[in-house]
C-alpha cells in the first residue's frame, strides 16, 4: 500500500459554491461553529464607562449616560450597518448592594430605521419576565449575583438602536456587545418571534454534554497509575477530526497535582494543571460549571470544547514529581469523526499570573496572537493584605492588532462576569452562581487578602482579532490597589500569517497625501492636537488633526492582494461626537462609519471598519470617504488624523477535499510567498490525500 500527497493551488472562486453558513453567532446550530475563525464581522460594545478614568464609572448627577436625546428617548447604543445584539447587561443600586431594575424605565429596540421599535418593555421585563426575554437566555439579578443579563439574540439588517425611556436621572450601568457584520446576506432582522429553543436547550443544562449527536462520536476510555513525575499519553489521534469531549475522574485532592498537556498538529497548546484548565481553582467541588468547562454532578472534570486539528492530535496527563504516591485516573477523550471546517482554528489555553500589579498600569490578563478569537476565561482574581473588594472596581481593556485605543472597554470586573455591585443582592455578602455562560464558583479569604473565582464564556460574543489580542485589567479603581490576578484564557487561532499594517495615509502630512492621492471638497481646518487616548495608562500623542463638513474626500492606498480581507483603521478627534460618514470602496460597496461617543477628556481614538474581502485585480484601493449633509444647526466636523489600511489571507485559506489533510505550516509558506510577491497570488491550498 502506497500513501500519495498531491498539492494543489486552488483557482480564484473558491467561494462561490459555499453553502449557506450560518450568522457569526449562531453557534446553536453546530457547537463546532465555535471553532471558527469568520473574519466577516466585528465584535463591538458600548458601556457606561467614565470618559475620563474615573473611579466608579458614570454615575453622577448631570453625567449623561445617553448618546443623544430623542424625544422622551435617551439613546445608550447605536450601530449602523447589518449586525445583531448578542448580549446585554445592566445593574441598578447603591449602598454597595444591587436593587430591582426600575419598572418605571422602559428599554425601546427600533431596528432597520424603522418609525415604531420592536421591543419597547419595562426594563425589568427584558431579564427573564417576558418573552422572548426569558430563563436561561435571559435572567435577573437574583439569579445572576446582582447583575441583568439577556443573550438573545437581536439581529438587524440596516442599523439599530437602543434607548431608555424614563431614566434622565437613573444611576443605571449598562454593557451592549453587538457584531457588525460586512454583509447582510442572510440576515433576517429580528421581530420576537424566533425559535430558540436550541440556544435556550443549551443554557439550561451546564455540565451535560451539550452535543447532542456526542454518543456515536468515537472514544478512547480507560484508567491509567502515574508515578510521582511520570507522563501518560492517554490518546494520539491521526486527523483532520476535531476532538469533542476530554473527561478526567479522579480524587479532587489530586486536580493540583497532575496536568493536562494538549498537542495539536505537532504544536504545543495546552500546559497547565487540571485545577486551572478545568476551571476549579481554589473552589473544590463547587467549581465551575459551565456549557463547555468545569465539574459534572459525578465530580468528573469535563471539556466539550470543540478542538479541530488537521494532522495529529495528542493528549497527555502528567503527575509532578512532588507528590509521593501514584495516582489513578480515569479519562474519556472523544473524537467527531468528521473534517473541521477549512477556518477552523486550533483550540488553546493560556495561563497568565499577575503577583502583585504594577501601580499606574493595567495587569495583562491575556496575550494572544493571531488570527484568532478569545472565547472564553477563568479569573481568580484578589487583594493583598486585605479584605477589601476593590480590586473588583478594575475595568477591562481590550486592545486588538496594536491599537493604542481599546476595542472593548468595560465597566468592572464583576460586570465582565454578568453579575452587579460586588456579587451582592439583599446584602453586603457575595453570593456565589453557576449559569452555562458565567458564574462566580468561590470568595475567599485568609491571612493574605480575599480572593474570588470567576468565569465567562463568550461563544455569541467572542473578540476576534487579525494579529494580536491583549486583555488588560485595571488593579482597582483607579490603577493604584495592589491585585493578584491568576488568568486562564481560551481561544482558537492559526499559524497562517496574520494580518499586518499595509500603508498609512497621514492626513497632517503633505508628503503623505501626495502619494496617496489625497484630495477633498469644501472646507477643511487642519490643527495640532495634544491629548490622550484611552488607555491605562493613557498614552499621550502630539499630531495634527484635520476636520471638514459636508462633502467627500478621496484617496489610495495599496498593498492588498487579491483574496486578503481588509480593514480601514481611522485615527481622529474624538472631542465632538457622532461624526457618521460612508466610505466607498472603489465603485462596488458603501461601508458606513456610525457614531462614535465624544470625549473631551481623552480626544485620540482609533476604529477599525471593515470593508470585506479584496477581490480587485490590483494592489490599490481607492476610496472615498463622504460626509453627508449636516442635520443640527451646528454640525460636528468630521475628524481625520491617520487611514491606515492592514490585509491579510483570512484563516480559511486552506481547503480541505474529501479526506484530505491541511498541513497548517505548507499552508503558512506558501501564503507568506504570495504575501512577499514571490509566489503564487493564492486564494487557498487543497492538499488531497490518496491511498492505493
Amino acid at each position: 500500500m502506497g500513501f500519495c500527497l498531491v498539492v494543489a493551488l486552488a483557482a480564484p472562486a473558491l467561494w462561490a459554491d459555499d453553502p449557506v453558513e450560518p450568522l457569526p453567532w449562531e453557534i446553536w446550530t453546530d457547537l463546532g461553529e465555535i471553532a471558527r475563525l469568520r473574519f466577516d464581522h466585528q465584535v463591538v460594545m458600548r458601556s457606561s464607562r467614565c470618559p475620563d478614568g474615573c473611579a466608579y464609572d458614570r454615575h453622577s448627577d448631570g453625567d449623561s449616560r445617553f448618546i443623544r436625546t430623542m424625544g422622551d428617548e435617551g439613546v445608550i447604543f447605536e450601530l449602523e450597518g447589518a449586525g445583531a445584539i448578542t448580549r446585554m447587561w445592566m445593574t441598578q443600586g447603591e449602598g454597595g448592594v444591587s436593587h430591582p431594575l426600575d419598572e418605571n424605565i422602559r428599554l425601546r429596540l427600533t431596528l432597520d430605521g424603522a418609525a415604531d421599535p420592536v421591543i419597547d418593555l419595562p426594563l425589568p421585563d427584558v431579564f427573564g419576565a417576558q418573552a422572548p426575554f426569558m430563563p436561561p437566555l435571559a435572567v435577573d439579578r437574583l439569579v445572576s449575583s446582582g447583575g441583568n443579563v439577556s443573550f438573545v439574540p437581536m439581529a438587524f439588517r440596516d442599523g439599530c438602536r437602543v434607548s431608555l425611556v424614563g431614566a434622565e436621572t437613573a444611576r443605571i450601568w449598562f454593557q451592549i456587545t453587538g457584531h457588525r457584520l460586512a454583509s447582510a446576506d442572510g440576515v433576517t432582522s429580528f421581530t420576537g418571534g424566533e425559535d430558540l429553543s436550541d440556544w435556550s436547550a443549551l443554557l439550561g443544562s451546564p455540565g451535560a454534554d451539550p452535543w447532542a449527536d456526542g454518543a456515536s462520536h468515537p472514544m478512547d476510555t480507560g484508567v491509567v497509575t502515574l508515578d510521582p513525575g511520570e507522563t501518560r499519553i492517554v490518546a494520539e489521534l491521526v486527523g483532520p477530526d476535531s476532538l469533542t469531549a476530554l473527561r478526567f475522574d479522579l480524587f479532587h485532592e489530586h486536580w493540583n497535582e497532575l496536568d493536562l498537556v494538549l498537542d495539536f498538529d505537532g504544536e504545543r497548546r495546552v500546559e497547565m494543571s487540571l485545577a486551572d484548565f478545568f476551571a476549579i481553582g481554589r473552589a473544590g467541588t463547587d467549581a465551575t460549571r459551565s456549557l463547555l468547562i468545569g465539574i459534572n454532578e459525578q465530580e468528573e472534570l469535563y471539556s466539550y470544547f470543540p478542538m479541530p486539528f488537521f494532522r495529529s492530535a495528542r493528549v497527555a496527563i502528567r503527575l509532578i514529581d512532588s507528590v509521593s504516591e501514584p495516582v489513578d485516573v480515569g479519562f474519556l477523550v472523544r473524537r467527531r469523526d468528521s473534517i473541521p471546517p477549512r477556518d477552523s482554528g486550533t483550540f488553546g489555553a493560556q495561563l497568565r499570573v499577575v503577583d502583585p500589579s504594577t501601580s499606574g498600569r493595567d495587569s495583562i490578563i491575556a496575550k494572544l496572537r493571531g488570527p484568532g478569537r478569545w472565547v472564553g476565561l477563568f479569573l481568580e482574581a484578589g487583594s493583598i493584605g486585605s479584605q477589601s473588594q476593590a480590586f473588583l472596581e478594575g475595568d477591562e481593556r481590550v486592545h486588538a492588532d496594536d491599537s493604542r485605543h481599546p476595542a472593548l472597554y468595560g465597566t468592572g470586573v464583576e460586570d465582565f462576569f454578568s453579575g452587579g455591585f460586588y456579587f451582592r443582592v439583599d446584602s453586603t455578602v457575595s453570593t456565589p452562581f453557576r449559569r452555562a455562560l458565567h458564574g462566580l464558583t468561590y470568595d475567599l479569604s485568609d491571612a493574605t487578602g480575599r480572593a474570588m473565582g470567576m468565569y465567562r464564556l463568550m461563544l455569541t460574543d467572542a473578540p476576534v482579532f487579525g494579529a494580536s489580542l491583549d486583555v488588560g485589567l485595571e488593579g482597582g479603581p483607579v490603577n493604584e490597589t495592589p491585585i493578584r490576578l491568576r488568568a486562564v484564557s481560551y481561544y482558537y487561532s492559526r499559524l497562517t500569517p496574520p494580518m499586518r499594517r499595509r500603508d498609512v495615509l497621514d492626513v497632517g502630512d503633505d508628503d503623505s497625501r501626495f502619494v496617496h492621492l489625497y484630495g477633498w471638497t469644501g472646507t477643511q481646518l487642519c490643527a495640532e492636537l495634544d491629548t490622550l487616548f484611552e488607555d491605562e495608562p493613557p498614552t499621550t500623542l502630539v499630531s495634527e488633526e484635520c476636520g471638514r463638513g459636508e462633502g467627500a474626500a478621496s484617496f489610495v492606498l495599496r498593498g492588498v492582494q487579491r483574496g486578503h480581507r481588509v480593514i480601514l483603521r481611522r485615527r481622529f478627534d474624538a472631542g465632538a461626537g457622532d461624526q457618521r460618514a460612508r466610505v466607498h470602496v472603489e465603485e462596488t460597496s458603501v461601508v458606513p462609519l456610525g457614531f462614535e461617543d465624544a470625549n473631551v477628556h481623552r480626544r485620540w481614538r482609533e476604529r477599525e471598519t471593515l470593508l470585506e474581502r479584496w477581490d480587485g485585480t490590483g494592489s490599490e484601493v481607492a476610496l472615498s470617504v463622504e460626509v453627508p449633509p449636516p442635520t443640527t444647526p451646528n454640525p460636528t466636523l468630521f475628524s481625520e488624523a491617520l487611514w491606515e489600511l492592514w490585509a491579510g489571507y483570512p484563516p480559511g485559506t486552506c481547503d480541505l477535499v474529501l479526506d484530505g489533510v491541511c498541513d497548517a505550516a505548507d499552508v503558512a509558506e506558501a501564503v507568506r510567498a504570495a504575501d512577499d510577491g514571490s509566489g503564487t497570488d493564492i486564494l487557498s491550498i487543497a492538499v488531497l490525500a490518496t491511498f492505493d
